[in-house]
């Protein structure tokens, strides 16, 4: 390891392992390093390194669990960045013995002995109540000798001045006595629930009112003498299973005494010869408890079978025996692979955001890095570099636009019925042209905390009058005039649905795609992954029902975007404002006509596929006979107020990329082991490494070389 060698610690080890295993061990840290996984390295140290070997005491196992805790609490506190964890775990070590103190736990699966007071507020899966006749006893007879009684109403002493004689009565100390008699049996009762609720799963009880307990010769019914006892917990047990069978009647209960009648109380308990079969018991606990099946009753050590507890040498034995057949590549049944498939769900958003970008998806998802340009020199996080917007966030924005559409939508239903095809109510509403209603905006902006009445509010006045421009534009664009009625481009619309809520899954089957973990031998499958349900579940913002000159009827999505509508966009002069509100041609002709209008169709094509793929899902459930064709989706650019529809070759073209995408995001989130990391964001185009948040900030990460310093100014995107 002295010796001169180009590359970092991790190759420097790999370049001089002993062996191959420690080679791939190695190989296995630099990637886990590299994905970020700092926490993940200390547990595949200890896994698959020989540390706990070398070391295999309980106290030394212990510890390096408890440092990998510490280190997991100490991340959790600073953000898990490994150089602040460094400097937090040598501060510690400069502590030295002032440090705080260590936890010692016991080793899973040992018995813990505690007393009931100790046990409060615990619980185990198993708990084991002893002495249950027993305890109790001796401190009777303790207090049986006591020459002064204290309790908290009372203090009494009893005097013997005479030891020839027989102590004189005293009737404050008989008093006294009596209630510290109640009160220890109140104690004692409170124990006994404390202990029996201590348990999760299983509840034993161990203890015997006698010496002997023997099954009878003739009955088979195990003998067992119970004596009346107020001061032990068997007693109590007894007397608790005797009062339970005669409130709930239990003709033939064993727990019944001689003479108990359910017509009358119960009388005081006396000795008595209880008659148990432990076969019968065990099925039902004849108590009138339908949630306790049954009570499991041994009287001794010959009820259980003989166990042969291996020794500490038989058990490495074992171990040894498995490593080998394991190193020869022997497999077993319990070796198959299982089969399993996953479920995932993603917004329909995110499908254009990963297909433009998939490296910023891959580092979000992987190595868990946080999709925000990374501020570390500048105070103001780059905010400063941007000029203050004179409307509402983008966001918000684009909601009052959304739902602006959603009411103030014209709907011609009534003027172009009936459809050729049945159409839901939804669909067929009497809805009123109220684009640029000002009652309309001022609800709209009320929904989401915006007082148009506020004359001071200089950003709610804009921004209703932004709203009612748009509105106008959208009138007299292709989707006004299909909303009048209007009859274009051999299509009339028959009926519209705004916010259509969709359900749509992609089953992706996988055939050779496996889950997998580290080996020293190398990957060993986990688990095969037969396939992906992709589930998308949202809205879409608005379907029109078609029907053309010879009666077919259609769908097709329309999807707004409000990009451009904010602060760029030139009231006075389009050819000022945004990109957007220029086009070039007729504006009610629906193919995209600038650079533009092209670049925001390609960069949302896949969530206009995936609305479209929605729609003819829901059409393939229908009878042949009732179902509409699916027209290529489009868009609605608020900007301009013009519709630009996908061509057919580019809707059939999209479905294929949407097919390979969601396979590529299902392998991705199955086994992101499988999947390599693409490019950096640099070797991308530049409205790609726009729109990348690595790309941004003091420090670039998705940069490299001499770019990753440096600012650049922040566009900021409406979408």
């Amino acid at each position: 390891m002295t010796q001169d060698f180009e590359g970092n610690w991790w190759q420097k080890i790999q370049h001089f392992a002993p062996n191959d295993s420690v080679r791939q061990l190695a190989h296995h840290l630099e990637q886990l390093v590299q994905c970020g996984a700092l926490h993940d390295v200390f547990d595949v140290i200890l896994d698959h390194s020989d540390l706990l070997v070398a070391y295999p005491d309980d106290t030394s196992r212990q510890n390096a669990e408890s440092i990998c805790a510490l280190m997991v609490n100490i991340g959790n506190e600073l953000g898990h960045e490994p150089s602040a964890i460094f400097n937090r775990l040598t501060d510690l070590e400069d502590l030295g013995n002032q440090g705080p103190s260590a936890i010692t736990t016991p080793s899973g699966g040992a018995v813990q002995i505690m007393t009931i007071h100790g046990a409060k507020g615990l619980q185990a899966p198993v708990v084991v109540v002893a002495g249950l006749f027993h305890a109790g006893k001796s401190d009777a007879a303790l207090a049986a000798r006591n020459n002064v009684l204290v309790t908290p109403q009372v203090i009494a002493g009893r005097i013997n001045p005479w030891s020839s004689r027989e102590r004189p009565k005293d009737g404050l100390w008989e008093f006294t006595k009596c209630i510290d008699h109640a009160q220890r049996q109140a104690e004692r009762r409170r124990e006994f629930y404390v202990a029996l609720t201590r348990v999760k799963n299983h509840l034993i009880l161990s203890g015997s009112p006698s010496r002997t307990a023997e099954i009878d010769s003739k009955t088979k019914k195990l003998m067992v003498r119970v004596k009346p006892s107020l001061k032990t917990m068997g007693g109590m047990l007894v007397d608790g299973l005797r009062s339970l069978s005669h409130q709930n009647q239990i003709v033939d209960s064993p727990w019944l005494l001689d003479g108990d009648d359910f017509a009358s109380p119960l009388s005081s308990f006396t000795e008595t010869m209880l008659e148990l079969d432990p076969f019968e018991l065990s099925n039902t606990s004849l108590l009138g408890i339908p949630s306790l099946g049954g009570i499991n009753i041994y009287h001794g050590p010959q009820c259980f079978p003989n166990l042969q507890n291996k020794t500490p040498l038989q058990q490495w034995y074992a171990v040894e025996q498995r490593m080998i057949g394991l190193s020869d590549g022997h497999k077993t049944d319990k070796d198959v692979v299982p089969s399993v498939h996953q479920i995932l769900r993603m917004p329909a958003h995110s499908l254009d955001s990963s297909f433009n970008n998939p490296r910023t998806h891959w580092l979000t998802e992987v190595r868990g890095w946080m999709p925000e340009p990374f501020h570390f020199f500048s105070t103001q996080g780059g905010e400063s570099m941007k000029p203050k917007s004179l409307y509402p966030e983008a966001t918000v924005f684009g909601t009052l636009m959304h739902r602006l559409i959603e009411i103030g939508l014209q709907n011609p239903a009534s003027q172009n019925g009936p459809p050729v095809l049945d159409l839901p109510s939804a669909w067929v509403y009497d809805g009123e042209d109220k684009l640029d209603d000002y009652e309309t905006i001022k609800r709209v902006m009320a929904e989401e905390g915006l007082g148009v009445d506020q004359s001071s509010d200089d950003m709610a006045q804009r921004t209703a009058k932004r709203l009612a421009e748009l509105g106008r534009l959208i009138r007299t664009g292709l989707l006004g005039k299909y909303a009048a009625g209007g009859q274009h481009h051999g299509y009339v619309v028959e009926g519209l649905r705004t916010e259509l809520p969709f359900y749509y899954v992609d089953k992706v089957n996988f055939s050779d795609l496996f889950r997998t973990g580290f080996s020293v031998n190398g990957p060993v499958p986990l688990s095969q992954i037969s396939h992906v349900d992709v589930v998308f579940d949202g809205r879409a913002d608005l379907v029109l029902a078609l029907r053309d000159d010879n009666g077919n009827g259609f769908l097709q999505v329309v999807d707004l975007k409000t990009k451009g509508c904010r602060d760029e966009f030139n009231s006075d002069d389009s050819s000022r404002g945004s990109s957007l509100q220029r086009y070039e041609g007729e504006l009610l002709d629906p193919h995209a006509s600038t650079g533009a209008e092209a670049t925001i169709l390609e960069q949302h094509k896949l969530q206009l596929t995936l609305y479209s793929l929605a729609l003819e899902s829901i059409e393939l459930q229908k009878p042949e006979s009732k179902r509409r064709t699916v027209l290529p989706p489009s868009l609605l650019i608020g900007a301009s107020g013009r519709i630009v529809q996908m061509t057919s070759e580019d809707y059939h073209e999209s479905k294929k990329l949407f097919s390979k995408h969601v396979r590529w995001m299902a392998q991705l989130s199955a086994a992101p082991e499988t999947v390599p990391e693409p490019l950096t964001v640099e070797d991308s185009s530049e409205d790609v490494l726009a729109l990348c948040p690595f790309s941004k900030g003091d420090i670039r990460l998705g940069l490299s070389g001499d770019d990753i310093l440096g600012n650049n100014e922040e566009s900021d995107y409406d979408l």
